[in-house]
């Protein structure tokens, strides 16, 4: 919501965001923290009244109007697929909200802490594992699983049952973590980030996970085709080993090949989409021009989180910030749009660097000014 205000006051919120701070600032606690926030953040001489709740709903509502005017009145190809990708993210969000494998028990679901490690098994319950007993195996409901060295191990066998039961992983913003899946595969999960898998591989079927964030797989080799989907793209693979990002606030997948080779896509349902790429490769896959682009790099740069390790290399702000929030699990505003043309360089060690100790690294090399204010970094 911090970003949404922010970039209202920019004036480059768009309608989605724009209607969700309207419903959010009805609440008085809310539109008390709204005027807080926007003092702290010197748009308290903004030419808007802050203080008059009644006028700041009717501006919200005065460009939410404007807005929708100009989406209607926009009638190129890329408005046309932008708006085609929202309406299928609300339909897959209904889906998923109304799909067995995801129904989540109220109760349950109101009380998960966002800051556990948290697993959801098929019948919607949910284990926080971080206060099991890790000395035993743990029972999900499904199956049982070994919990160690930060890692969940299931029953390596393949199953012919009828019906697919699927767990669901939650990492918070800054933890990481393992799963050995039923077939050996061996999954990274980097911080904010969620999978959903099967319990147990059914024989003869094609082996697919679906992911919300970062991570790295090292997938068994077997006769079954593996997939990872995600909201925009798909990698299909036979035994490799490969980096694959999508956070939603990011809008393109990024998959890194280290070792073997996969196939990438936008449409997995059309083998003529298929691009192949091989180790020392980069492909990003653009939703909204339906591009994939296919370039060398350095793979370590971005397989480093594994290690704990956080290169940046010509990166800039936006980018560098979004990762430092996961990394760190805190947030950062940036107050100063002179930065966004900088283009900065790191490596962090987690293990020996805290977030202080990087925010002075950047004041010191790139002059970069910050301060805390209710345990939020503000970049001036």
């Amino acid at each position: 919501m911090e970003k949404i205000i922010l970039k209202f006051f920019e004036n480059k919120a768009n309608q989605f965001e724009l209607e969700k701070l309207l419903d959010w600032i009805t609440n008085q606690k809310n539109y008390e923290y709204f005027v807080d926030f926007s003092r702290i953040n010197y748009y308290s001489n903004s030419v808007m009244d802050i203080n008059d709740k009644q006028k700041l709903i009717e501006e919200i509502q005065s460009r939410i109007k404007s807005d929708k005017r100009k989406n209607s009145s926009d009638n190129s190809p890329i408005i046309k697929s932008q708006l085609v990708i929202s309406v299928l993210c609300v339909i897959i969000l209904g889906i998923l909200l109304f799909d067995s494998d995801f129904l989540f028990n109220t109760n349950s679901y109101s009380t998960i802490d966002p800051s556990k490690l948290t697993l959801i098994n098929s019948s919607g319950e949910y284990i926080n594992l971080e206060e099991v007993d890790a000395n035993r195996p743990v029972n999900t409901g499904d199956s049982y699983i070994n919990l160690h060295d930060n890692t969940i191990e299931y029953d390596h066998s393949a199953t012919n049952n009828i019906t697919t039961l699927y767990n669901k992983l939650l990492v918070p913003y800054g933890k990481t973590f393992k799963i050995v899946l039923s077939d050996g595969t061996i999954v990274h999960l980097n911080s904010g980030s969620t999978i959903k898998y099967p319990v147990h591989f059914m024989n003869g079927v094609d082996r697919e996970v679906t992911l919300t964030g970062e991570a790295y797989f090292k997938v068994k080799n077997n006769a079954s085709i593996f997939i990872v989907n995600s909201n925009f793209s798909s990698a299909i693979v036979y035994g490799t080993e490969f980096n694959y990002k999508e956070y939603p606030e990011d809008n393109f997948s990024e998959i890194i090949l280290s070792e073997g080779s996969l196939g990438v896509t936008l449409n997995k349902n059309d083998e003529k989409d298929i691009e192949l790429i091989v180790p020392g490769e980069r492909a990003q896959l653009n939703p909204v021009d339906q591009q994939v682009n296919i370039s060398k790099v350095n793979t370590s740069i971005y397989t480093s989180w594994i290690d704990g390790r956080l290169v940046f290399r010509n990166e800039n702000l936006e980018s560098m910030i979004r990762k430092l929030e996961r990394f760190y699990n805190v947030i950062i505003i940036n107050n100063n749009n002179e930065l966004n043309e900088r283009f900065f360089s790191a490596t962090i060690l987690k293990e020996e660097e805290s977030i202080t100790d990087v925010l002075s690294y950047l004041e010191k090399v790139y002059g970069l000014k910050y301060k805390i204010v209710n345990e939020k970094i503000i970049i001036e």
